[in-house]
Order: structure tokens, then sequence, then C-alpha cells
């Protein structure tokens, strides 16, 4: 597996001194842009099995010189060097670093920009999925609107949405959003709460329906990785 590897002690070491400081910065998303970064620390890691390559799902801590810490979720996943390629065409700060497998050579690649990952996640919202981890595990839940969307779509076209910067956005034939956010909070997720609230016992008609959302649950804390609503 060309991910396996990552999860020996030297290799996450090279992760959080080497290879992942030089690539955040890179990125429109990471918000220490304009602090001093101090340190990086991978502070929990699971390979999960999609339906076409696994995924190295890691939750990142960034320490800054001054101020409070954040903590960012970031997918990886490994692509051949003509498909990292052509992803580098469209979203050129998708490409983490190069990398060599055996005899495979490629790319340690954001998985939120591969096409496949983009469609596991609906389709893991759609079935209501739960994916068990080593602590804890991953919640995908979606309502019926979404359900009944996907019945009676025969084929589902995504895009990144571009607009979002702090976050990647992804749409779904322009009729849903999946919000994944990249700084994320061990916390009550606001955006959770009211989105829902408003859509599910307000039946407020006038802002984006809530669709479904994604959790990442572990000692007994539950950490908002994506929220699905329509688009208007």
């Amino acid at each position: 597996d060309e991910l396996a590897d990552l999860q020996q002690p030297k290799n996450i070491e090279k992760l959080e001194t080497e290879i992942l400081p030089s690539y955040l910065p890179k990125t429109k998303w990471f918000n220490g842009l304009y602090k001093t970064l101090y340190s990086l620390k991978i502070t929990n890691h699971e390979i999960i099995s999609f339906s076409e390559n696994p995924v190295y799902w890691i939750l990142l801590d960034a320490v800054y010189q001054s101020g409070l810490p954040e903590t960012y979720q970031l997918p990886l996943r490994f692509v051949t060097e003509k498909k990292g390629e052509k992803i580098r065409q469209v979203n050129p700060d998708a490409l983490v670093a190069v990398m060599e497998c055996g005899k495979k050579k490629g790319f340690l690649c954001d998985a939120f920009f591969t096409v496949s990952l983009q469609q596991d996640l609906i389709n893991h919202m759609v079935g209501q999925q739960e994916v068990p981890l080593r602590l804890g595990k991953i919640d995908f839940y979606g309502n019926d609107l979404l359900k009944e969307y996907k019945k009676e779509s025969e084929e589902v076209r995504t895009r990144i949405h571009t607009s979002d910067e702090l976050n990647t956005s992804i749409t779904y034939d322009n009729r849903f959003f999946l919000r994944m956010y990249r700084k994320i909070d061990i916390s009550i997720n606001p955006d959770l709460e009211i989105t829902r609230f408003l859509s599910e016992k307000a039946k407020f008609r006038y802002m984006p329906r809530f669709i479904g959302a994604i959790e990442w649950k572990y000692d007994q804390k539950a950490i908002v990785l994506g929220i699905m609503q329509t688009m208007i």
C-alpha cells in the first residue's frame, strides 16, 4: 500500500518538519500565512478505504510563535504522475510533494481535489455510512432530499468551488455544495447548529437548506469536518 509507510514514526516526523511546513503556506486556506509558524504536530491520523484508493486522513495542530494553536484537516492520497499533472493544471496547490513507492512514481496529493473522493463523500452521506477508526469513527449522514437526488441521478458532476478560499467546497450538479472545513474546532460548530436549526426546526426558507454533515468522533469529542447545503 502506497500510504502505509506514511504512518511510520520517521515519515510522520518528515511530514511535520519538512513536507507540510513547506506545503501549507502555498495554499489559500492555511490561516497561518501571516503568522510565524513554530511547529506542526499530527495529532490524529487514519488510513481510510474508499472506492478507489485509500486516503491518509490527518488532523494537525499548527503552533505559532504567538497566539493560540489551530487545528487543520488534510486528507492525502497517492496519485500517479499522469493524474497528478492533470490535477495540477486545474488546482496547482493540490499537489503536496513528489512521492515514490517502489517502482511507482507520482505525487502525494490533497485528496479533496480528486474526483473519486468527491464522489465517495456524497455516496457515504447518502448511505449514512459510519467508518470505524482505530480511535473513534467518522459519521457521514444526509437527509431524504439528498437520497432522492442521488437515486434520480445517473451521473453526478462535481466541481471545486473556487470562491471559498478558507475552506474547500465541492459542488454537485450545481444543486448542493459540501463545505469541507480546513481549520476545524473540537467543540460545537455554530455553522452546523444554526443551519440545522433554521432548516429543520424554524423551517426558514430564505437560506441554503441543511442537507447533511461529516463528523469525526473520538474521545467523546465531535469534530465537524464538513457540512452540505443546497445551492441558491
